[in-house]
Parts: structure tokens; C-alpha cells; sequence
């Protein structure tokens, strides 16, 4: 039920039953580079190519998506490094779909101190942004997510 659900928001928001590799790449919260050089290594073989571009079916990237959020096997070992499951780091525009912000005002945010670095987002080794999700909802409960539990005590207007 979860992945019809999933299949038919992904063709409502682009009306349409196929995705670009940029789209796929806002849903899924990887870059397009990465996307292509793991197809390349074996992985996202259900992305298709016209000789132009690279597309994929809204069923395959909802099958995807749900194959990420399950657990992982008893007998199978995650990498630690990978947190794909949770999200705790995710690039802007899922921050932004997870948020409710749009992304601009999420940059904002970023660019005007409101959410300090390391701490509600950091730059990921390729230089994206990344939001650390744990560190927004510190900021959502606190208004400081530098100190959790401390609550601001300036009204705000």
C-alpha cells in the first residue's frame, strides 16, 4: 500500500509516469553524480537511457525509496557510514520537503546564522549542503540547537 501510495505522489507532483535523473535525484536525496557513477559500479540498474538522457519508471524509484526504509536483515551488516535509512544528513531540497520551508528559505536560514554550521547542517566532502535533521529538531524544540533542552527566552514580535 505504501509504495502505491508513494507511485501515485511521485505522478501527481511531475505528472507524468517517468522521471529525469535530476528528479530522481531530489527524491531519492543523492546527487546526479553519484547516481551515475554507482549505475556504472552495478547499482540503479532500473535507470533506463534514451541516448540522450537517463530516466526511470515513478514505480521503480518508489520501490527503491521503500527498500531503503526497511531494516536491514539480521544477518546482513549495513555500512556505518551510510544513514540512508533514517535521514538524518539530506540535501536541501528533501530538507525542504521534510520541513515544510521552502529551500530558499532554508539557505536563508544558513546564510543569515539562524542554523550555524556543524550543527543544524555541514558541507558534505563534495561541497553540497546537508541538513542534519537531528540539529533541525534541536532547533524546532529549543530555538538553539546548540543547546539542548535550553529553551530561548527572548519574545519574539
Amino acid at each position: 500500500m505504501t509504495i502505491l501510495w508513494r507511485v501515485m505522489f511521485l505522478a501527481e507532483k511531475y505528472g507524468r509516469m517517468t522521471l529525469t535523473l535530476d528528479e530522481v535525484a531530489e527524491q531519492i536525496g543523492l546527487a546526479p553524480a553519484t547516481i551515475k557513477s554507482r549505475r556504472v559500479r552495478g547499482e540503479f540498474q532500473w535507470l533506463r537511457t534514451d541516448a540522450r538522457m537517463l530516466y526511470a519508471d515513478v514505480r521503480d524509484v518508489a520501490d527503491w525509496i521503500e527498500q531503503q526504509r526497511k531494516p536491514p536483515d539480521a544477518g546482513t551488516v549495513a555500512p556505518a557510514a551510510v544513514a540512508i535509512g533514517n535521514h538524518r544528513y539530506v540535501v536541501v531540497s528533501r530538507a525542504a520537503e521534510l520541513t515544510g520551508y521552502t529551500a530558499k528559505a532554508i539557505q536563508r536560514k544558513i546564510q543569515d546564522g539562524v542554523w550555524p554550521e556543524g550543527v543544524v547542517w555541514k558541507r558534505a566532502p563534495d561541497g553540497r549542503v546537508l541538513i542534519d535533521m537531528d540539529g533541525y529538531g534541536r532547533w524546532v524544540e529549543n530555538g538553539n540547537p546548540q543547546e539542548p533542552g535550553v529553551r530561548r527566552t527572548k519574545a519574539r514580535p
